[in-house]
């Protein structure tokens, strides 16, 4: 070890890219979307992000202004909250699959007994 932050084994860098063409194996791409954007989207409301503070200014500041501690506040309970919509869609999507697959078994029932 170089004792280098951020050095992976083998020299690669997580940007490297494999020749450009996504294998089938691969699975689906996956969107990277901001905590704003997954809140407008699952919950319908905006995110305020007036507070954000880099992170440079908070080591010098030693100490975050109440607005910054309420903004990091509301990003965790929204968090949560998007965490608990898109279990419960998951849910309801599944539940609703599993209704779909017993009224479709149970017309292959009703056709054979005819």
């Amino acid at each position: 070890g170089t004792g280098k932050a951020g050095a992976s084994k083998g020299g690669k860098k997580k940007s490297d890219k494999q020749g450009g063409k996504k294998s089938e194996k691969e699975g689906p791409r996956l969107e990277i979307a901001s905590l704003a954007t997954l809140v407008g989207r699952y919950l319908g409301s905006i995110l305020d992000k007036g507070h954000q503070l880099a992170n440079d200014v908070w080591e010098r500041q030693g100490e975050l202004p109440q607005g910054c501690v309420a903004y990091a506040a509301t990003d965790a309970y929204a968090s949560l909250r998007v965490y608990k919509e898109i279990l419960a869609r998951i849910r309801a999507l599944r539940k609703a699959r599993a209704a779909a697959a017993a009224v479709t078994a149970g017309a292959g029932a009703t056709d054979a007994a005819a």
